[in-house]
């Protein structure tokens, strides 16, 4: 399990910036989220859906943010908290590398990860206006803390009382807080503007907050104060101020601070396609709290699991049937595929295999129980993709020839 480097404050202006310690304890510069200003530790936790996101940079470098859990396996968070981020163009770069990005739960994170993340998903586009959004796909589902309601209907009011939750700095910090800050809680905060706002720069897919947030926070919610559905995330912000070494959270306190906050509505699109992939339902708010799905979703990565290349898979291959991308692996009559799966043109695939149609024949060379008409094919597949030399890849490599049908299956390479 792998431990982060301690996380130093500085100016909150835009994005926040903060400065880290590598694992040699030399100081290096990183970026990290905005935390809670005059608020109060999460005790007894109303927050639990909030979580802390931490990710390890090139060369040691910490970065941390905060995120909220929508659904068992998606959590919601700020685009920069995801992206490289260039504040002199507000424009994201590449991606971070989900496998340096590290979950914690509860009010008081310590020890070692709770979970994973598999894939970061955004809607694009460069700039940070309207667009401070992402998502992230776990490892593993989060069964140890409750997911959160969402407003995806409507957008949020001018005045409507909220809460803040996040683990960034607060006013009690008078110096470099540890990579696993408390989480802090601030209610009763009236939102002060709905976008579009052009004579601010506030975007339509944006609202504004005074006081409230600060480094550490960033990618963190803002919740409706009754219902607790999530709203949106936190952006960027501040006073113009400059911290000072006892006073890291200066440039997020006092009443000329303002701060930016991405609306979820404007990506209901994205959130529910994003839940809907991995198996799971949007918790909408003042819906019922949808059930657990009967049959249980194969966590990222496994077999079964959605995928969108082989990168995604621990296999490395990533298949096309009936119009989703899934992990699967090689199979043959000498390398059958686990139970709850049956081997369909040497490839493995979830449930049991369709019954042939009436008057056909298994085509040469096909998997046991699958037919030329009523299963899958192959095209374009090498065993470089996976583990080279198996037996199930040369009866892949065999029956290629033979095994046609009319619902394909394409194999999605592994980014290189």
């Amino acid at each position: 399990m792998r431990r982060l480097p301690l996380l130093a404050a500085a100016a909150v202006v835009l994005v926040a910036c903060a400065s880290a310690t590598d694992r040699e304890g030399h100081e290096a510069l990183g970026k990290t989220s905005s935390p809670v200003i005059n608020g109060e530790v999460d005790t007894p936790p109303r927050y639990d859906s909030t979580i802390l996101i931490q990710t390890v940079l090139s060369g040691g470098y910490g970065a941390g943010c905060t995120g909220t859990l929508i659904s068992p396996h998606v959590v919601i968070t700020a685009r920069h908290c995801v992206s490289n981020y260039n504040e002199s163009s507000r424009t994201f770069g590449a991606d971070y590398d989900p496998k340096n990005m590290y979950i914690w739960y509860g009010t008081e994170p310590r020890g070692s990860e709770d979970n994973l993340v598999a894939r970061i998903v955004h809607p694009g586009g460069s700039y940070i206006d309207n667009n401070d959004f992402a998502l992230l796909v776990l490892k593993n589902a989060a069964t140890k803390i409750p997911f959160a309601q969402i407003r995806l209907a409507k957008p949020p009011v001018k005045g409507e009382k909220v809460a803040v939750a996040g683990y960034g700095l607060t006013t009690t910090d008078t110096g470099t807080p540890t990579s696993l800050h408390k989480r802090y809680r601030r209610e009763n905060l009236a939102i002060a503007a709905v976008g579009p706002v052009e004579s601010y720069g506030i975007g339509a897919k944006e609202i504004v907050l005074g006081e409230s947030i600060c480094q550490g926070d960033s990618g963190g919610p803002v919740y409706a104060q009754g219902s607790v559905a999530l709203l949106a995330v936190t952006s960027r912000g501040g006073n113009g101020k400059a911290p000072t070494a006892t006073q890291p959270w200066l440039g997020c306190v006092g009443s000329s601070t303002y701060n930016l906050f991405t609306r979820v509505d404007g990506f209901k699109d994205l959130i529910v396609k994003t839940v809907t992939d991995v198996g799971e339902k949007v918790w909408e708010e003042g819906e019922p709290k949808p059930e657990p799905p009967a049959v249980p979703v194969p966590d990222p990565g496994a077999l079964g699991a959605v995928c969108a290349n082989g990168e995604e898979c621990a296999s490395k291959l990533c298949v096309e049937w009936n119009g989703s991308n899934v992990c699967s692996e090689a199979c043959s009559d000498l390398l059958p595929c686990p139970t709850g799966f049956f081997c369909n043109g040497g490839y493995c695939l979830a449930g049991e295999p369709p019954p042939p149609d009436p008057g056909t024949t298994p085509a040469a060379g096909a998997a046991p129980g699958t037919t030329s008409s009523g299963s899958c094919a192959v095209s374009g597949a090498r065993a470089s993709d996976a583990a080279e030399g198996s037996l199930g890849f040369l009866a892949v490599a065999l029956g290629l020839a033979a095994t046609r049908a009319r619902r394909s299956v394409r194999r999605r390479r592994a980014a290189q």
